[in-house]
């Protein structure tokens, strides 16, 4: 149960600190430091790199299902938490203005 919190409080990190990133102009409709260092934040996590990391990541969470050395629960876990962190911008978009634009961290000059 204690590894659930972790998640779920990582989780939660992640979406808040994501949610500045995907419309910095929300508040106040300045464009500080510090909304440019989430639009990089942001942009380095949904990297090529990331992706092929997160690639690599499923196929041995894969190969761990089918062994018998990780359940079920914790590889849907996984695949779900890659999957919101890689569209974070986007979820966090619908949920403020209702479109599925992404972030408008490239109005930002960095």
């Amino acid at each position: 149960m204690n590894i659930i919190r972790k998640i779920l409080f990582g989780a939660f990190i992640t979406f808040s600190s994501l949610s500045y990133a995907a419309d910095p102009g929300s508040a106040g409709g300045t464009s500080d430091a510090i909304s440019k260092a989430m639009c990089n934040i942001t942009k380095l996590i949904q990297s090529d790199i990331t992706k092929g990391v997160a690639t690599i990541a499923v196929i041995f969470m894969a190969f761990g299902l089918f062994s018998g050395k990780v359940t079920w629960t914790v590889a849907i876990m996984t695949v779900i938490a890659i999957g919101a962190v890689m569209g974070a911008d986007k979820i966090v978009s619908i949920m403020i203005d209702g479109n599925s634009s992404g972030s408008n961290c490239s109005t930002i000059s960095s």
